[in-house]
């Protein structure tokens, strides 16, 4: 592990004559700027750019740089600059119709990438904050067990009411039970058309007076209900008439 100076680290690594042109590479460089060398390799690893591999062996080139010549660990190295120069061009040409030719423009650029060591912090002796965290949960435990030693108020009182509750039930228990009034038992009731054989029994005078007059009195007529007309008034009046006149011919 490098020890930490006034001045930081630089590590820097170049490629030449990539077959990339500037631009295309300028438009990685700017994803990866500023990260740490952990991020800016995710970030190569997964982007679709043809350019992007060219860039990821530049920074793993760095990475060994910073290994081999400072003693440096991955982890403690971040991008500081990165940048691309124009390199010099190939000229080519295409054959077109009617004899003419087009040119092709094969561009190429320089990368650099420069890393810088950020020293990462030494862990710090965290004995005395431990006895303070140790100090306070001694202390709740402690503010706990008071607690649950000590009853509430409301636990204080119950019992005084509870012998008071126990002194009248008692009082009550001792007092003789009242006697309660005897129900009349209730007569059934006789069915229709018979005698109550349970009423109060009649004098023999009085029945048989009952009976006589019962008796003497007369019964009144029932009348009887009146015919129905089953036929009309004529034919009635012609039955009449055939009645007659065969009690003539006889």
């Amino acid at each position: 592990m490098a020890t930490a100076t006034d001045q930081p680290t630089l590590v820097r690594a170049q490629v030449r004559h990539l077959r990339c042109s500037a631009r295309k590479a300028r438009v990685i460089l700017d994803h990866v700027r500023g990260l740490s060398v952990m991020q800016a390799e995710a970030t190569l690893q997964f982007s679709p750019r043809a350019a992007a591999r060219d860039v990821l062996g530049l920074l793993r080139s760095a990475t060994a740089n910073a290994k081999e010549n400072h003693d440096i660990d991955k982890a403690e190295l971040v991008i500081d600059h990165c940048y691309a120069d124009e390199d010099r061009t190939l000229k080519r040409f295409k054959p077109r119709a009617r004899g003419r030719a087009s040119s092709i423009h094969k561009r190429m650029c320089h990368v650099t990438i420069v890393l810088r060591h950020v020293a990462v912090a030494e862990p710090r002796d965290i004995s005395a904050a431990q006895a303070t965290i140790a100090a306070e949960s001694r202390r709740g435990r402690a503010r706990a067990a008071q607690a649950a030693a000590a009853p509430p108020a409301a636990e204080v009182e119950a019992p005084e009411v509870e012998e008071a509750e126990v002194e009248e039930t008692g009082a009550e228990e001792t007092a003789a039970p009242k006697p309660k009034a005897a129900r009349k038992p209730r007569k059934p009731k006789a069915a229709e058309g018979e005698t109550d054989t349970e009423t109060e029994p009649v004098a023999e005078d009085e029945t048989s007076e009952a009976a006589e007059v019962t008796a003497a009195a007369p019964k009144a007529p029932r009348k009887k209900p009146a015919a129905k007309p089953t036929e009309p008034a004529e034919l009635a009046a012609d039955d009449a008439a055939e009645t007659t006149a065969e009690e003539g011919d006889s």
